[in-house]
């Protein structure tokens, strides 16, 4: 058949053809589902895991090659990439284009990591999964005080936190109203839709830390070193059940004393008994 020819003779047939797949397209341009951020699968990861101390061949001998022979029994992994670096150790996986639903494969991937975490010498932390590298920050929000306003009443990091968190919470409820607000009544978010914010992290926050400072003197006097203050603190702060008292109308939880939440504890910890020359008196050591 010769097409050229074809499309000369019949004209009317080739124009009509034309018209039906232009309009057809214009159709499914104005008609066909867009988003401003399409989601896409992305079928890479990184397992990272820290041994602090470890020399770079240690740590592919022990940390690396043990990972990735447990990461080789899954069926969808396609490649295997690691590097061992001293104290650290990062192991790129991919998956095969097959899968879609790359959360499930990502969840069979972390009980893997769980499963070969016994077999890791003791000081290697908990390998990580790092399966966000492909997201990135739509929008960055910074919190601080005015300086005109410090001068009247310097917010703590503490505070600045707790500010922060009640902001975080607002942020990651944001999600389709329900009710417009009216007046005095504020607006009713749909509890039913999905939120806008998928992922928000908190960067800058300060841990809390509490510092042990004595006399160097009067340590060497009760014969204490680090290593047995840290095994004092650690055996006074204990959370025990304490039971539970049932009653007719409530039930209710009792809590056993001696966890430490408060530095005036901490201070009252006795750490040692001194004995005086007194009548042989003994008198406790607090910190």
């Amino acid at each position: 058949m010769n097409l050229p020819k074809f499309s000369l003779q019949h004209k009317s047939v080739i124009l009509l053809g034309a018209f039906i797949l232009a309009a057809y397209g214009v159709y499914i341009f104005l008609t066909a589902p867009r988003k401003e951020d399409p989601s896409f699968n992305v079928r890479d990861a990184w397992i990272i895991t820290v041994w602090p101390g470890a020399t770079a061949e240690e740590v592919e001998r022990l940390v690396t090659d043990p990972i990735e022979t447990q990461m080789a029994g899954i069926k969808f992994m396609r490649k295997l990439d690691s590097t061992s670096y001293p104290s650290v150790s990062v192991i790129q996986i991919t998956t095969v284009d097959s899968v879609y639903d790359v959360s499930a494969a990502w969840d069979k991937v972390r009980r893997e990591l769980k499963l070969v975490e016994s077999e890791l010498p003791p000081g290697v932390n908990s390998p990580y999964l790092n399966d966000h590298a492909s997201q990135a920050s739509v929008m960055m929000l910074c919190m601080y005080q005015d300086p005109d306003s410090a001068k009247e009443r310097a917010y703590e990091p503490r505070e600045m936190e707790e500010f922060a968190k009640r902001l975080r919470d607002r942020i990651m409820d944001l999600r389709p109203l329900q009710q417009e607000a009216q007046g005095d009544n504020p607006a009713v978010p749909n509890p039913s839709l999905a939120a806008y914010v998928e992922r928000l992290d908190m960067y800058g926050v300060q841990e809390e830390v509490i510092y042990i400072e004595t006399d160097l003197g009067k340590w060497s006097q009760l014969a204490l070193s680090a290593p047995q203050l840290t095994a004092i603190l650690q055996a006074r702060n204990l959370i025990v059940p304490g039971g539970t008292i049932d009653t007719p109308s409530a039930k209710f939880n009792v809590q056993a004393t001696g966890s430490l939440n408060a530095v005036r504890q901490i201070e009252g910890v006795t750490v040692a008994r001194v004995t005086t020359s007194a009548g042989g008196r003994k008198v406790r050591e607090p910190l």
